[in-house]
């Protein structure tokens, strides 16, 4: 089941194993742990790397599935720090020449996927995923395998699916951390993947199976799609994260984030991935990976237009604040389509992938919620200025607002569970009352005091014992008012 759900769910978009290989032997090592008495000997054939890379699919899916191995609740996570640190202690463990094979390097890079979804701190993902691209260069696995004659066209095809894979992680640790990635547009000049499905690469293969029909839907097809808008991400993300001169480079930005947006519109392949297969493991996963494509396609893209529409310049260039506007709508609108109370029954059943999306885009939801609170104020700062000359656009402050206290409750229902967090949930809450009221000062107050009170109502819901009732002193409303917020996000 766990091998299932990761190779429905994680490897669509970041290939680190060949699923077949690994299933096979993977099957292998679980039937030496049920004999009596266990196995400790891997048999002949058997990578020991296979190992580790079963415990990184173990700590990437178990939170995806109820009453695994006994582990519920609070076991399961201490089951998942306990394998996130074998693995660790697996690749730290390797000495130089150990590093340098292909088996090695999946599964350094399975640990640092493991880190990402276990919530690791953006410095900390940079700095490991800085260290997975080297490996991954002095192995050479940036350059294109093709002409290398000591290699099977089995192993070339999955030396570039891994090195799209490193160039992924190091694009979304890179964004989220502000700083450079570790690779440049010039270390990702490869021929094209196949598209094709992972059962038709096979080990002994003396020639590559012919692409399928671009409108067939591929387990290589959302890597493939992902892989359109690579050059011009990392291109992106490089700007964010040097030094930026917006009085002479703001038009230029706003060019290269409009630029990124051509791919949003993904190929039929992909497109009508919400409709139900007649599977629906399938169908969500397609679903899935669609929603996963748009929110990596936008990052970068929302970015940029974030440091125009939150800088001095912005007058200048409102169609960069639209635009922020209309993607954050876009990040959070994924948030209904995962819900099962409001989604597609014939897709969506539970709350799982819902829950994965709140982990996985955490940052990029809170950020979309206060770009629209920071819109909702901007409205009501002109019309108090009587500056009735707001471009048209295809939304209300009431329907932003309804967006974001939507989203407000969706977090607020996932109080006490993995990747919930009181200190953005809460000044949220705070930050969208306080941007509805344009009335007195006393009026702002008692709406904020209600905003949090509403979150710590949820906290008593789920936590023991008695929460005090809120007492904010009146000097207290000045400095929680919104007014510093865009700087911040």
């Amino acid at each position: 089941m766990v091998n299932t759900i990761y190779s429905l769910h994680f490897d669509s978009l970041t290939r680190a194993i060949h699923p077949k290989s690994f299933i096979r032997d993977a099957c292998e090592v679980v039937q030496l742990r049920e004999c009596r008495p266990p196995i400790s000997t891997l048999p002949n054939g058997v990578r020991e790397s296979v190992v580790p890379q079963l415990l990184a699919t173990m700590a990437l899916s178990t939170r995806m599935v109820k009453n695994i191995a006994g582990t519920t609740g609070k076991s399961a996570e201490e089951s998942i720090l306990m394998w996130t640190s074998s693995i660790q202690r697996w690749v730290c463990g390797m000495n130089s020449k150990e590093r340098l094979t292909l088996e090695s390097l999946r599964t350094h890079t399975m640990l640092v996927l493991v880190y990402e979804c276990n919530l690791v701190s953006e410095s900390e993902l940079w700095e490991e995923s800085g260290k997975l691209v080297r490996s991954a260069m002095i192995m050479g696995l940036h350059i294109d395998p093709e002409d290398c004659g000591n290699l099977t066209l089995f192993e070339k095809e999955q030396r570039r699916k891994l090195w799209r894979t490193i160039v992924e992680i190091d694009i979304r640790s890179s964004l989220a951390a502000g700083m450079p990635t570790a690779v440049r547009a010039s270390d990702i000049d490869m021929r094209p993947l196949k598209n094709v499905d992972d059962a038709d690469l096979k080990e002994d293969m003396k020639v590559y199976p012919a692409d399928k029909n671009a409108q067939e839907y591929t387990s290589s097809t959302g890597q493939i799609i992902l892989g359109y808008s690579l050059k011009e991400r990392l291109e992106a993300v490089n700007i964010l994260g040097g030094t930026i001169d917006l009085e002479n480079d703001a038009a230029g930005i706003l060019m290269r984030a409009k630029s990124l947006e051509q791919y949003l519109n993904l190929p039929d392949s992909i497109r009508s991935a919400s409709i139900s297969v007649g599977n629906s493991d399938i169908s969500s996963s397609k679903l899935f990976t669609k929603i996963m494509l748009d929110v990596y396609i936008r990052r970068p893209s929302v970015a940029l237009y974030r440091t125009i529409a939150f800088s001095p310049y912005a007058a200048s260039y409102p169609a960069a604040g639209k635009a922020a506007v209309e993607s954050s709508i876009a990040i959070l609108s994924h948030l209904d389509a995962l819900d099962p109370t409001v989604a597609d029954l014939n897709t969506i059943k539970d709350r799982n992938l819902l829950n994965l999306f709140q982990v996985l885009c955490k940052n990029d939801i809170i950020q979309a919620a206060l770009n629209l609170c920071f819109e909702i104020r901007r409205y009501n700062i002109a019309t108090l200025e009587n500056k009735h000359n707001r471009e048209e656009v295809p939304w209300t402050n009431h329907s932003l607002t309804r967006i974001v206290d939507n989203t407000l409750k969706s977090l607020i229902d996932r109080l006490g569970e993995f990747g919930s967090d009181l200190k953005e949930i809460l000044p949220l809450s705070v930050v969208l009352q306080s941007v509805r009221s344009d009335g007195t000062m006393e009026g702002m107050r008692d709406l904020m005091v209600m905003a949090a009170d509403r979150v710590m109502q949820a906290c008593k819901n789920i936590l023991p014992g008695s929460i005090p009732p809120i007492s904010v002193p009146n000097t207290l409303v000045g400095p929680i008012i919104f007014h510093s917020i865009p700087e911040k996000f």
